[in-house]
């Protein structure tokens, strides 16, 4: 059964500079603007098997928890929620069920979704994205980091204070493009002042040795701009090993997820990111 009214299935992106490099492909950004076409298209249901995503509270492994509860970052606009009160971060927009019509019995209906696109701390100061997600200093202005928009339990948001967000001080790295034969769509991000010791970056895996096909990888992000989701259940499917420009896995993965940690298993260490758009499937 397709899960949302409007899906599409994920493509995981390998190793390249730090963590990662990643392709483009589609008609349309997550956020409406156009984008290149480098892949073709087909469409599809966007999980695969059963839907292993998990809320943070709900999910067995510590050590991934940890990840999305000290590395990971929702990407909103100012508008996508109220800091009115400091000490109380709430957030605007649709609900789930709202936003995508969900048909009955279809999960997190109730969850908001005020994110755009997901981002992985790296360094004290610096956030992994898509390329896709932040295109220029207009959108390195307009973009907040948020940190800690999770579910520590089944009816409750972690409390976000606008300690907990910070700013885009400018874009240190970012291809969006086929550079040499490689495909290419990151972005690497100064914030406006460090994260740490608040937050804790992500490990990064070392060297660009590909990973192996069936390896399990873990994503964690925010599909559908709702709070971080675990999907520790994808594989990869084509580690790309000859060229070494991403790699695909069958991730339960929507868009919104754009920008999302990648990490192996063995090390918990990010390998690469999710990049997504809406009402699209990525074949190769």
């Amino acid at each position: 059964m397709q899960t949302w009214s409007c899906a599409r299935s994920a493509r995981a992106l390998g190793s390249l500079l730090l963590t990662v490099a990643a392709l483009g492909c589609g008609t349309l950004d997550d956020d409406g603007a156009p984008a290149p076409e480098t892949l073709s298209e087909s469409q599809s249901p966007v999980v695969y098997g059963t839907d292993n995503r998990t809320d943070v509270y709900a999910h067995a492994d510590a050590t991934l928890r940890a990840r999305a509860q000290q590395a990971t970052v929702a990407l909103m606009n100012p508008s996508d929620f109220n800091a009115t009160n400091p000490n109380n971060v709430t957030f605007n927009g649709q609900t789930l069920q709202q936003a995508q019509n969900l048909c009955a019995g279809q999960r997190f209906p109730s969850d908001p979704t005020s994110a755009f696109c997901s981002g992985t701390l790296i360094d004290d100061n610096l956030v992994l994205t898509a390329g896709h997600c932040i295109t220029s200093a207009t959108d390195c202005t307009n973009t907040r980091f948020v940190f800690k928009f999770y579910r520590p339990s089944a009816t409750t948001l972690e409390t976000v204070t606008t300690a907990d967000i910070f700013s885009c001080q400018a874009i240190v790295a970012r291809q969006q493009a086929v550079v040499n034969g490689r495909n290419l769509d990151f972005a690497v991000v100064r914030l406006d002042r460090s994260a740490a010791p608040r937050f804790t970056p992500a490990p990064v895996r070392a060297g660009n040795a590909a990973l192996g096909n069936g390896q399990s990888v873990t994503v964690i992000g925010s599909g559908s701009g709702v709070p971080f989701k675990i999907d520790s259940g994808g594989t990869v499917r084509d580690a790309r090993s000859a060229t070494l420009d991403y790699f695909v896995a069958n991730t339960d993965t929507f868009g919104g997820n754009s920008g999302s940690g990648v990490y192996e298993m063995s090390g918990y260490t990010a390998v690469s990111y999710t990049h997504l758009r809406a009402h699209e499937t990525d074949s190769y």
